[in-house]
């Protein structure tokens, strides 16, 4: 049985998707041992651990006493270890040293964005900005790593001029979490999107469809969670009495988000994206989200929904602002469609995007690494973690 030990640097949600999802469906499925340590639920920032090894005011030696140990460990038991990209230099001299101690074991970057190309409306632009430490950083690690592991053929392109050995694995719907869910039933037609408040720029591509439908429809409510703007709703349709928005401070545990999403109770999702080098590094998330509930989608024709929807059958493509009211329109206007298309795109990715089929091409991948690697002898083994200590600052 193949063994994978998991370094997250990411908080709960980006951790969930990119690992914990993955590991607790190779645990059902009895093929691999996949180990995630440091997994906490609630988590909305970085991996403090990356401060604690740092060497700063947040600088933790007693904590380094406990944490190296349980790495170590976990390497040794391990036939690949998967490490997020660093954020912090003590992550990245962690990295660095289980590569010096542990040789012959594979140890891959996982990343699911394009930090190459982060547009100005985004938060994390300054953070990623090209004279950034954080983003040579993650560079460096590339480079070093023995494979990457990305969530999309866009940045398997992207990053593949730093590394040869890319490894696509999409984010996929664990269906143990999202079936069965009953929603609390809400009056007309209920137009929704959720998450992050980086998205401002995106949803102003769409400001005329949405204040077109909202008028035409007066019992349609524009339903938004947490984001998508940075002080939430978008200046342009603040205040609009047929916009409901649930804040920051509404916002629940990864591991409750299916439930929340659910009883938001929307009709119709939407997925606007600017055409840009980020946003075709970005998944088709908020497709899978909607389509694990039966809700159809109305996304931008742009990378991640472009590669994955099929027009008319799981959900809408709009290339411009009429396309996304036209396709609004429809679906508002056409129950039976809705209702259809959002049954067709839970079948779809039951199918095509279901962890407990996806996690069989996450192994292979890990195995594809192993055996460009080599397999280690005893000798070997014994000689390195006789000779050489995990050193971090």
């Amino acid at each position: 049985m193949l063994n994978a030990f998991f370094i997250p640097t990411s908080g709960s949600s980006v951790m969930y998707w990119r690992i914990q999802s993955f590991v607790e469906a190779a645990w059902r499925s009895g093929l691999a041992s996949f180990q995630n340590p440091l997994w906490y639920k609630d988590l909305n920032k970085i991996q403090p651990w990356q401060e604690a090894i740092t060497d700063g005011d947040k600088y933790d030696a007693m904590f380094i006493r406990q944490f190296v140990p349980m790495i170590e460990s976990g390497c040794q038991q391990a036939d690949a270890v998967v490490f997020q990209y660093a954020h912090m230099e003590g992550a990245l001299e962690l990295f660095d040293s289980i590569k010096i101690k542990y040789p012959h074991l594979p140890v891959l970057v996982e990343i699911d964005d394009n930090i190459l190309s982060v547009p100005t409306y985004n938060e994390a632009h300054d953070v990623f900005d090209p004279r950034s430490e954080i983003r040579k950083r993650v560079l460096s690690q590339i480079r070093a790593a023995d494979g990457v592991i990305a969530s999309t053929n866009y940045l398997k392109e992207v990053f593949s001029e730093y590394n040869k050995n890319i490894y696509v694995v999409p984010n996929s719907i664990d269906f143990k979490a999202w079936d069965n869910l009953k929603t609390k039933s809400k009056k007309g037609i209920r137009i929704g999107w959720a998450g992050g408040n980086g998205h401002g720029g995106d949803f102003d591509t769409i400001q005329d469809a949405i204040i077109k439908i909202l008028a035409k429809y007066p019992k349609a409510t524009l339903v938004l969670a947490n984001g998508p703007a940075k002080g939430g709703v978008p200046d342009w349709i603040k205040g609009h009495k047929q916009v409901e928005y649930h804040s920051a401070s509404e916002w629940v545990p990864i591991l409750k988000y299916p439930k929340f999403l659910a009883n938001l109770d929307i009709d119709i999702g939407i997925a606007p994206l600017i055409d840009s080098a980020f946003n075709r590094g970005k998944s088709n998330l908020k497709w899978l989200e909607n389509s694990a509930l039966g809700i159809p989608t109305v996304a931008a024709n742009v990378g991640p929904y472009a590669e994955c929807i099929r027009p008319g059958q799981d959900g809408f493509l709009a290339d411009n602002d009429a396309e996304f009211f036209a396709a609004l329109d429809c679906l508002i206007s056409n129950r039976k469609t809705r209702k259809s298309m959002g049954m067709a795109a839970k079948e779809r990715i039951r199918q095509d995007y279901n962890i407990n089929k996806t996690v069989v091409r996450y192994i292979d991948c890990l195995q594809k690494a192993i055996d460009l690697k080599g397999i280690p002898t005893t000798a070997e083994k014994d000689y390195v973690s006789n000779e050489v200590n995990l050193g971090v600052s």
